[in-house]
Protein backbone atom coordinates (compact mmCIF):
# COMPACT_ATOMS: atom_id res chain seq x y z
CA UNK A 1 0.00 0.00 0.00
CA UNK A 2 2.92 2.48 0.83
CA UNK A 3 3.91 1.94 -2.82
CA UNK A 4 0.79 3.04 -4.43
CA UNK A 5 0.81 5.97 -2.44
CA UNK A 6 4.10 6.96 -3.22
CA UNK A 7 3.03 6.22 -6.85
CA UNK A 8 -0.25 8.46 -6.30
CA UNK A 9 2.22 11.30 -4.89
CA UNK A 10 4.10 11.36 -8.04
CA UNK A 11 7.35 9.54 -6.53
CA UNK A 12 7.67 6.90 -9.31
CA UNK A 13 10.89 5.63 -8.60
CA UNK A 14 10.59 5.63 -4.99
CA UNK A 15 7.22 3.46 -5.61
CA UNK A 16 8.88 0.52 -8.03
CA UNK A 17 11.70 0.12 -4.91
CA UNK A 18 9.10 -0.35 -2.33
CA UNK A 19 6.80 -2.50 -4.79
CA UNK A 20 9.71 -4.58 -5.77
CA UNK A 21 11.23 -5.20 -2.16
CA UNK A 22 8.30 -7.11 -1.23
CA UNK A 23 8.54 -10.46 -1.70
CA UNK A 24 4.60 -11.16 -3.18
CA UNK A 25 4.30 -14.62 -2.13
CA UNK A 26 4.17 -14.08 1.35
CA UNK A 27 1.35 -11.59 0.73
CA UNK A 28 -2.58 -12.57 0.78
CA UNK A 29 -3.92 -12.55 -3.20
CA UNK A 30 -5.53 -9.21 -2.44
CA UNK A 31 -2.63 -7.76 -1.97
CA UNK A 32 -0.52 -9.05 -4.14
CA UNK A 33 -2.93 -8.31 -7.31
CA UNK A 34 -2.81 -4.53 -5.68
CA UNK A 35 1.21 -4.74 -5.85
CA UNK A 36 1.25 -6.62 -9.41
CA UNK A 37 -1.27 -3.44 -10.80
CA UNK A 38 0.58 -1.19 -9.20
CA UNK A 39 4.28 -1.98 -11.11
CA UNK A 40 1.99 -2.44 -13.99
CA UNK A 41 0.67 1.17 -13.53
CA UNK A 42 4.26 2.31 -13.43
CA UNK A 43 5.44 0.62 -16.48
CA UNK A 44 2.73 2.04 -18.46
CA UNK A 45 3.85 5.64 -17.83
CA UNK A 46 7.17 4.35 -18.77
CA UNK A 47 6.19 2.97 -21.74
CA UNK A 48 7.79 0.01 -20.96
CA UNK A 49 5.00 -1.86 -22.73
CA UNK A 50 6.82 -5.58 -21.84
CA UNK A 51 7.01 -4.81 -18.48
CA UNK A 52 3.67 -3.99 -17.81
CA UNK A 53 2.51 -7.08 -20.05
CA UNK A 54 4.03 -9.18 -17.26
CA UNK A 55 3.08 -7.92 -14.39
CA UNK A 56 -0.90 -7.78 -15.83
CA UNK A 57 -0.44 -11.56 -16.79
CA UNK A 58 1.00 -12.57 -13.13
CA UNK A 59 -2.31 -10.57 -11.87
CA UNK A 60 -4.44 -12.65 -14.27
CA UNK A 61 -2.37 -16.03 -13.01
CA UNK A 62 -3.78 -15.05 -9.68
CA UNK A 63 -7.13 -14.44 -10.49
CA UNK A 64 -8.95 -13.89 -13.97
CA UNK A 65 -10.66 -10.02 -14.28
CA UNK A 66 -12.08 -8.27 -17.09
CA UNK A 67 -10.67 -4.71 -16.19
CA UNK A 68 -6.69 -6.40 -15.98
CA UNK A 69 -7.89 -7.74 -19.69
CA UNK A 70 -8.98 -4.84 -20.72
CA UNK A 71 -5.70 -2.85 -19.26
CA UNK A 72 -3.65 -5.53 -21.06
CA UNK A 73 -5.62 -4.95 -24.32
CA UNK A 74 -4.45 -1.00 -24.37
CA UNK A 75 -0.75 -1.82 -23.22
CA UNK A 76 -0.51 -4.29 -26.46
CA UNK A 77 -2.85 -2.26 -28.52
CA UNK A 78 -0.40 0.24 -27.54
CA UNK A 79 2.58 -1.49 -28.43
CA UNK A 80 1.31 -2.48 -31.86
CA UNK A 81 0.43 -6.05 -31.12
CA UNK A 82 -3.36 -5.80 -32.45
CA UNK A 83 -4.10 -9.63 -32.45
CA UNK A 84 -2.71 -10.01 -29.09
CA UNK A 85 -5.28 -6.88 -27.77
CA UNK A 86 -8.26 -8.31 -29.73
CA UNK A 87 -7.83 -11.54 -27.75
CA UNK A 88 -7.12 -9.52 -24.29
CA UNK A 89 -10.16 -7.91 -25.25
CA UNK A 90 -12.90 -10.62 -26.29
CA UNK A 91 -11.56 -11.87 -22.64
CA UNK A 92 -12.85 -8.86 -20.93
CA UNK A 93 -15.96 -8.61 -22.66
CA UNK A 94 -16.54 -12.30 -21.90
CA UNK A 95 -15.96 -12.08 -18.60
CA UNK A 96 -17.82 -8.88 -18.03
CA UNK A 97 -20.28 -7.62 -21.13
CA UNK A 98 -19.42 -3.48 -20.67
CA UNK A 99 -19.44 -0.82 -23.10
CA UNK A 100 -15.83 -0.05 -23.13
CA UNK A 101 -14.40 -3.56 -23.35
CA UNK A 102 -16.88 -4.05 -26.21
CA UNK A 103 -15.84 -0.33 -27.78
CA UNK A 104 -11.95 -1.06 -27.03
CA UNK A 105 -12.42 -4.53 -28.99
CA UNK A 106 -14.29 -2.22 -31.41
CA UNK A 107 -11.42 -0.07 -32.35
CA UNK A 108 -8.59 -2.95 -31.90
CA UNK A 109 -10.61 -5.16 -34.43
CA UNK A 110 -11.07 -2.18 -36.45
CA UNK A 111 -7.21 -1.40 -36.66
CA UNK A 112 -6.17 -4.62 -37.38
CA UNK A 113 -8.74 -4.15 -40.33
CA UNK A 114 -11.66 -6.12 -39.10
CA UNK A 115 -14.41 -4.12 -40.27
CA UNK A 116 -17.34 -6.21 -40.83
CA UNK A 117 -16.31 -7.06 -36.75
CA UNK A 118 -15.59 -4.41 -35.73
CA UNK A 119 -18.96 -2.45 -37.30
CA UNK A 120 -21.09 -5.59 -35.20
CA UNK A 121 -19.17 -4.42 -31.91
CA UNK A 122 -19.78 -0.79 -32.32
CA UNK A 123 -23.17 -1.37 -33.47
CA UNK A 124 -24.13 -3.55 -30.13
CA UNK A 125 -22.53 -0.95 -27.79
CA UNK A 126 -25.05 2.17 -29.77
CA UNK A 127 -28.03 -0.53 -29.30
CA UNK A 128 -27.85 -0.35 -25.60
CA UNK A 129 -26.22 3.69 -25.46
CA UNK A 130 -27.11 5.87 -27.88
CA UNK A 131 -25.19 8.52 -26.73
CA UNK A 132 -21.38 7.29 -27.60
CA UNK A 133 -21.52 9.93 -29.81
CA UNK A 134 -18.29 9.77 -31.65
CA UNK A 135 -18.70 5.95 -31.99
CA UNK A 136 -21.39 6.66 -34.82
CA UNK A 137 -18.55 8.29 -37.00
CA UNK A 138 -16.25 5.64 -36.53
CA UNK A 139 -19.26 3.12 -37.24
CA UNK A 140 -19.85 5.12 -40.92
CA UNK A 141 -16.04 4.26 -41.48
CA UNK A 142 -16.49 1.01 -40.82
CA UNK A 143 -19.59 0.25 -43.02
CA UNK A 144 -17.30 2.38 -45.56
CA UNK A 145 -14.52 -0.15 -45.56
CA UNK A 146 -16.74 -2.75 -46.18
CA UNK A 147 -18.18 -0.56 -48.92
CA UNK A 148 -22.01 -0.57 -47.90
CA UNK A 149 -22.42 2.61 -48.91
CA UNK A 150 -26.10 2.60 -47.83
CA UNK A 151 -25.29 2.24 -43.90
CA UNK A 152 -21.80 4.45 -44.09
CA UNK A 153 -24.15 7.18 -44.99
CA UNK A 154 -26.82 6.71 -42.32
CA UNK A 155 -24.53 6.55 -39.98
CA UNK A 156 -22.14 9.42 -40.64
CA UNK A 157 -25.96 11.30 -40.78
CA UNK A 158 -26.25 10.38 -37.43
CA UNK A 159 -23.15 11.85 -36.66
CA UNK A 160 -23.50 14.60 -38.07
CA UNK A 161 -26.93 15.18 -36.12
CA UNK A 162 -25.36 14.37 -33.10
CA UNK A 163 -22.49 16.77 -33.66
CA UNK A 164 -24.40 19.44 -31.54
CA UNK A 165 -24.43 17.23 -28.63
CA UNK A 166 -20.66 16.95 -28.45
CA UNK A 167 -18.98 18.53 -25.38
CA UNK A 168 -17.33 22.00 -26.39
CA UNK A 169 -15.05 23.53 -23.63
CA UNK A 170 -13.25 26.00 -25.80
CA UNK A 171 -12.81 27.31 -29.47
CA UNK A 172 -10.57 24.78 -30.49
CA UNK A 173 -13.15 22.54 -29.71
CA UNK A 174 -16.09 24.03 -31.35
CA UNK A 175 -13.36 24.31 -34.69
CA UNK A 176 -12.97 20.48 -34.49
CA UNK A 177 -16.12 19.31 -34.29
CA UNK A 178 -16.70 22.25 -36.93
CA UNK A 179 -13.77 20.53 -39.00
CA UNK A 180 -15.27 16.55 -38.28
CA UNK A 181 -18.76 17.83 -40.09
CA UNK A 182 -17.52 19.17 -42.94
CA UNK A 183 -15.27 15.64 -43.56
CA UNK A 184 -18.13 13.62 -42.74
CA UNK A 185 -20.44 15.77 -45.40
CA UNK A 186 -17.36 15.31 -47.34
CA UNK A 187 -17.49 11.34 -47.57
CA UNK A 188 -21.51 11.29 -47.44
CA UNK A 189 -21.60 13.52 -50.81
CA UNK A 190 -18.73 10.77 -51.96
CA UNK A 191 -20.86 7.90 -51.06
CA UNK A 192 -24.04 9.08 -52.31
CA UNK A 193 -22.54 10.14 -55.86
CA UNK A 194 -21.28 6.61 -55.97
Amino acid sequence: RLGRLERLAGHPQEARQTLLAVDDSKLPNDLRLLRLSELASLAEADKDYDAAQKFLEASLAVAPDADVFFRLGNVLRDSGRLKEAVAAYRQAVGLEDANRYLTALGYALSESKQYAEAAKVFETVLKRDPDYLRLWEDLGYAYMHECDNKKSVARFKRAIDNAPLRPVDSPADQEKVEKDVYRMRKEVTKLETH
